[in-house]
């Protein structure tokens, strides 16, 4: 992440315009490094789009002798972002813009979880041909391999999620394989497939939420003039960052450059800045309450498990031992999904305030509605009520 910063930083002095003798081609920098960065964002890798964009963001905006970027906005920009004509960075290409636009729509296995994809479509077709085999009826849908045909047939997760979890196929298996030792063994296969699904589509989310979030701010970091009519396909990455990054780092610049997108469509209309604030507040309020009972129950539960265990020895079974180990990490696993949201909304309110400054409540009023205009209403309630 260092060396993309570095080369961001760098790139204004990469495009200045040299002569040709120095470079032997006709070409300008410009257009040289510009193509260059289309081959990275082109790949199928999810590292390799997201570092290229996040090149792309820490490209400032400005000429070299100026240190300010994009996502440093200052208070003055803020004050007078209608007055203001806007200017549009160098960086700003035709082909950049088209691309990172067109990435922002694109959905794609990545290279980062073809390993695992090649195992569960392997799994998925031996699962599948040995169904058929056994007459089990299975949805339509499900792709047939052909005998003897060279290309493999490819299944789509949600097909695969329904060989391995559907309850409609666990009765189907039942009641076509009738041999005990056969169901056994269609059981164990799909358990085994539930557990690989489970794994990529886990690794593959997290993949999707890092791109999307480097992609969208690359996109907010070209200027107002290369935002897109329609703001959702940019906001969604940034807000999915905020609520399901595991990286702080990443998840702190998503908040930069969802904020930084809110100071430029201030004025626009509709302006998407009030839902936005509605869904952070929803990160934060949500946290903080979840993230606060656990703390609160957590001595209590322990507590009682504890005497449990020591007045009910059936506790110690197996399987209520499995049942409480299972619930405990779901439980744990949604604990810390609150606390990444309550964390990168957070992040995105104190980076409202330190942008928007004393003009906060003006450019973002609906802050105020659901903040002290909610204290405002109750106190004017409880008067009303004592009058």
């Amino acid at each position: 992440m260092m060396l993309a910063e570095m080369l961001g930083m760098l790139a204004p002095y990469i495009v200045k315009p040299v002569e040709e003798s120095q470079t032997g081609s006709q070409e300008p920098p410009l257009e040289l490094f510009v193509r260059l960065l289309l081959v990275h964002l082109g790949s199928r890798s999810a590292l390799q789009r997201s570092l290229t964009s996040f090149v792309i963001s820490w490209w400032p905006s400005e000429s070299p002798d100026e240190t300010k970027t994009r996502f440093h906005v200052k208070q003055e920009d803020v004050e007078n972002s209608s007055k203001k004509e806007e200017v549009i960075p160098i960086k700003a290409h035709p082909a950049l813009k088209s691309r990172l636009h067109a990435l922002l729509a694109d959905t794609v296995y990545f290279d980062e979880v073809t390993v695992a994809l090649s195992r569960l479509q392997s799994e998925s077709r031996d699962l599948a041909a040995t169904l058929r085999h056994y007459a089990v009826p299975v949805r339509p849908d499900l792709p047939i391999q052909a005998p003897g045909a060279a290309q493999q047939v490819f299944f789509t997760l949600s097909q695969i999620e329904y060989l391995a979890k559907d309850t409609g196929l666990t009765d189907a298996i039942r009641s076509a394989a009738k041999r005990p030792k056969v169901i056994d063994t269609l059981t164990e296969r799909r358990r085994v497939i539930e557990s690989l699904h489970s794994q990529t589509v886990a690794e593959y989310n997290a993949l999707s939420v890092m791109t999307g979030g480097a992609v969208a701010s690359a996109v907010v970091s070209l200027g107002k003039a290369s935002l897109p009519p329609k703001l959702a396909p940019v906001v969604k990455p940034l807000m999915e960052s905020l609520k399901c990054e595991n990286s702080e780092f990443l998840q702190k610049k998503a908040a930069e450059a969802l904020v930084t997108l809110m100071a430029l469509v201030v004025d626009r209309d509709p302006c998407p800045n009030s839902k936005i604030v509605g869904n952070l507040v929803g990160y934060v309020t949500e946290g903080a309450f979840e993230y606060n009972k656990y703390l609160k129950d957590k001595d209590e539960e322990d507590a009682i498990i504890s005497l449990k265990q020591i007045n009910a020895g059936e506790i110690n079974s197996s399987n209520k031992k499995n049942q409480q180990e299972g619930a405990d990490v779901e439980e744990e696993k949604a604990r810390i999904a609150q606390e990444i949201r309550f964390r990168g909304g957070s992040m995105a309110l104190r980076r409202i305030a330190e942008v928007f400054g004393p003009q906060v409540w003006e450019k973002v009023s609906k802050l105020w509605d659901v903040t002290f205009g909610l204290l405002e209403a109750k106190e004017k309630k409880a008067e009303q009520v004592s009058a």
